[in-house]
């Protein structure tokens, strides 16, 4: 994001090496007045995660422009905003998505971009293809984790599983009244099952991902598709990480137990405005359907 910056605002950002970290918010709360040689910028900015440890925000602001408001990502450094800690949410609790503030902060014209050109992949000053990519094409970006911890939450569930399969086996004897018999067969299946809908998710990714890699020249309905795909695979994930907290059985959702952490994590990851599976359907259907 911050390469399509012009490239005096994005040397400066590097000036001291590569790995500078930079967040972002890119939802437009924030107001960024207009001034000689750049623009005054003030706002409150929730949900930004990993800004604790942030060494640039690129914040999203409501300009004027001689065409009517605008919506424009700042750059700023640490130093010009303070952070309050609001993330107590009970999923992705290690973001820190906390919420930055910044009151009154000059910010030149070379670290401001468009937020217009971002979303299109028109870079200011790079001709780099993975600067040429539409927004929208690296949704798998907020999707990936949520295929790592589905991927954490089988192999946890598989280990708990797999203690019970053996104590039921070394068991004899019908089970005591009132408490159902043990079928392994539903445990063969839910394991088969999740396991498949774990591949089938990463596959869409690997795809969408393949589509963001081809760089410069893609195409809206290449766009809303990977857009789908991340989408479609996150909601995947979500009906295997819950219907493995449901497998686990009371004994393994305490919280020692790592498959309830996943299933919380999985399912606020899919709360992402980015992963909104109805929002990315309607994108796609317009790319499919004629009104």
């Amino acid at each position: 994001m911050a390469a399509h910056l012009p490239a005096e605002g994005y040397r400066e950002i590097w000036a001291d090496g590569p790995d500078a970290l930079l967040v972002a918010a890119l939802s437009p709360v924030g107001t960024a007045e207009p001034v000689p040689g750049g623009h005054r910028l003030s706002g409150t900015w929730p949900f930004v995660s990993a800004i604790d440890h942030a060494d640039w925000g690129l914040l999203a602001a409501m300009t004027r422009t001689g065409d009517g408001p605008e919506p424009r990502l700042f750059a700023v450094p640490r130093a010009a905003w303070r952070t309050v800690d609001s993330w107590q949410n009970v999923g992705m609790a290690a973001t820190g998505s906390n919420t930055v503030i910044v009151e009154d902060v000059l910010v030149p014209a070379a670290r401001s971009v468009s937020r217009a050109d971002l979303f299109a992949g028109r870079a200011a000053a790079s001709a780099a293809a993975c600067h040429a990519v539409p927004m929208q094409s690296t949704t798998m970006m907020f999707a990936s984790p949520a295929l790592g911890a589905a991927k954490g939450a089988l192999a946890s569930w598989t280990g708990h599983a797999t203690s019970k399969i053996r104590a039921a086996a070394g068991r004899s004897g019908p089970p005591p009244a009132g408490m159902p018999a043990f079928h392994r067969i539903s445990y063969d299946m839910l394991l088969t099952r999740s396991a498949t809908e774990i591949d089938a998710a990463g596959l869409l990714l690997e795809r969408a991902s393949a589509t963001a890699d081809s760089g410069p020249g893609i195409g809206v309905p290449d766009t809303m598709r990977a857009w789908r795909d991340c989408a479609m695979a996150t909601d995947l994930l979500v009906g295997v990480v819950n219907r493995l907290f449901r497998g686990v059985g009371t004994s393994g959702q305490s919280t020692a137990n790592p498959v309830q952490r996943f299933w919380r994590d999985v399912n606020s990851v899919a709360g992402h405005q980015a992963l909104q599976l109805e929002s990315a359907a309607a994108a796609y259907a317009r790319t499919v359907i004629e009104d």
